[in-house]
């Protein structure tokens, strides 16, 4: 290769590397993904031998592996950027309608703690416990959709170790039996 520096990228035109090379270069990166010097020469009417020079001389699988790295690596970017965004979406919803389920939750607090059980003493116990009971089934998957959309489990994990394990107790004679040697 010729003492030809980048300026800034990779990818981007050279010092020195003439801008009808450096066009070549950017169709060359457009061909993307089967660069093939044929069909390049049958785009821009420049020969496979002089395209071959210049791909030499200018570094282009070099250059073209980096810009390629470079947009694979916005791509991920973008994803992840789309992904957080639809997470953030979802743990907003899940509140929300935590919000909204729990409403009759908290009028129901409030009536009890001012007393007026007025409205609930027409329910029957029966009632009173399917409500209950279907509200916390729902309750339960909307927490559960708020700490997947946070990153956090859903799941209790616990461990625990079925082994034997030995412990030996030895005399306090033994330990004064080790420390007078000192």
């Amino acid at each position: 290769m010729a003492d030809i520096k980048p300026i800034g990228e990779l990818w981007e035109q050279w010092a020195n590397e003439p801008i009808e090379d450096y066009l070549l270069f950017k169709q060359w990166l457009d061909l993307k993904p089967k660069r093939i010097l044929s069909k390049l020469s049958e785009l821009t009417g420049v020969s496979v031998a002089t395209l071959s020079e210049k791909r030499k001389n200018y570094e282009w699988d070099i250059r073209a592996d980096a810009y390629d790295k470079y947009l694979d690596e916005l791509k991920e970017q973008e994803q992840l950027a789309a992904i957080k965004e639809t997470c953030l979406r979802h743990a907003k919803q899940a509140e929300l309608l935590q919000s909204i389920l729990l409403t009759p939750a908290r009028v129901l607090a409030e009536r009890i703690r001012s007393s007026d059980l007025s409205e609930f003493t027409k329910m029957s116990t029966e009632e009173l416990l399917m409500y209950v009971i279907n509200t916390s089934k729902v309750l339960k998957h909307l927490v559960e959709v708020e700490r997947l959309a946070k990153g956090l489990s859903t799941e209790n994990i616990s461990h625990s170790v079925k082994e034997k394990i030995e412990i030996v107790i030895q005399p306090a004679e033994y330990l004064n039996d080790t420390t007078e040697g000192d």
